[in-house]
């Protein structure tokens, strides 16, 4: 069994706040693994459960685990904690309250045999997983064309499934946004991408994604705050496509059909959650987006005759109507559209 002082092959950064119920199971899929070569570094970021004591326990166990404790930051500190302590040759991300079949690691350090001439790919797979299946070959993605590749395929860009060159990481100082709320999985992948070549993408099953009730994907936030995780995530996508040059004209169509397009519906969608600003508040603050609207409505998907109405009422700049369209809905018990 590796000692603490020897150097792995691969980094597992675990962050782990009030997970408890999960963690047992989180940690012992990973010490399951075919694959042995790795340090598994748990970040305990203040939880006031027993998710602490579990973590120490285990690294009593077993020398390839670390444990951090620390004052609770939200998750992109506690990944960054993780980030600035690695010792593999390659990172990758699992959530506490996840978990990974045995041969995860083994496939995922497998499609990085091979690679000459310092070429770096980020190592991508499928999941297990009702939010998203894939149904895409394995190949390899040069990066001019993953722009094109993450947009028609609505590949999720969160830390997992994903291994990363920790070279890369280190050299361009690559962390976790911090002062964003959601999005910061989606700005953390754009920014390494741009300094690889591409993806190397595989479909599998190894690792089990969960949506816990808590989850901070399915909280409902304000408008600012919305605000802020679309803009940064807008800035990140386009610093992507640029480094790729993306041909003129292709800009806002890959744009709305990458995972931006989902935080934008958000923020629109968000302006019709309770507490509910007043309707001259409403039209203040789509008028203040008025730009990224008219883009949106003439780029983005829709789905159902709901959708189609607030678009089109949207891209005709109809706000008041759509806003009293949604007020209605709200009111009927359905949900805003955008």
């Amino acid at each position: 069994m590796m000692d603490k002082s020897s150097t792995p092959l691969i980094s597992i950064i675990v962050p782990v706040y009030n997970v408890e119920k999960y963690l047992q199971r989180c940690i012992d899929s990973i010490l399951a693994q075919s694959f042995k070569d790795f340090e598994l570094i748990l970040i305990n970021d203040g939880s006031k459960d027993k998710s602490g004591e579990i973590c120490d326990a285990y690294a009593k166990r077993d020398a390839r685990i670390r444990v951090f404790h620390k004052e609770n930051g939200g998750v992109s500190t506690a990944r960054n904690v993780g980030l600035d302590t690695v010792r593999g040759k390659w990172t990758c991300f699992v959530d506490s309250d996840d978990y990974v079949k045995p041969y995860y690691l083994h496939q995922m350090y497998e499609r990085t045999q091979g690679w000459n001439n310092g070429r770096t790919f980020m190592v991508m797979t499928g999941m297990d997983s009702m939010i998203w299946r894939s149904t895409l070959s394995e190949q390899m993605v040069p990066l001019s064309d993953v722009p094109r590749f993450i947009a028609d395929n609505h590949l999720p860009l969160s830390p997992f499934c994903k291994l990363f060159s920790t070279d890369v990481l280190q050299k361009f100082h690559i962390r976790f946004q911090q002062g964003i709320t959601n999005g910061e999985d989606f700005v953390f992948v754009c920014d390494y991408l741009r300094h690889t070549d591409g993806i190397s993408f595989f479909d599998s099953r190894e690792y089990v994604y969960e949506i816990q009730p808590c989850s901070a994907s399915k909280r409902c936030m304000p408008f600012e705050e919305n605000l802020r995780n679309y803009c940064s995530m807008r800035r990140a996508w386009e610093a992507l496509t640029e480094r790729v040059r993306v041909q003129k004209g292709e800009e806002a169509l890959l744009l709305w059909r990458s995972g931006v397009q989902t935080r934008f519906y958000f923020l629109l969608t968000g302006l019709f959650h309770r507490p509910m600003p007043n309707i001259k508040r409403q039209m203040n603050l789509l008028y203040s987006i008025r730009k990224d609207i008219s883009e949106f409505s003439n780029n983005a998907d829709t789905i159902g005759i709901r959708s189609q109405i607030a678009r089109f009422l949207l891209r005709k700049k109809k706000y008041l109507i759509y806003v009293l369209f949604n007020r209605l809905l709200t009111m009927i018990g359905k949900d805003a559209v955008a």
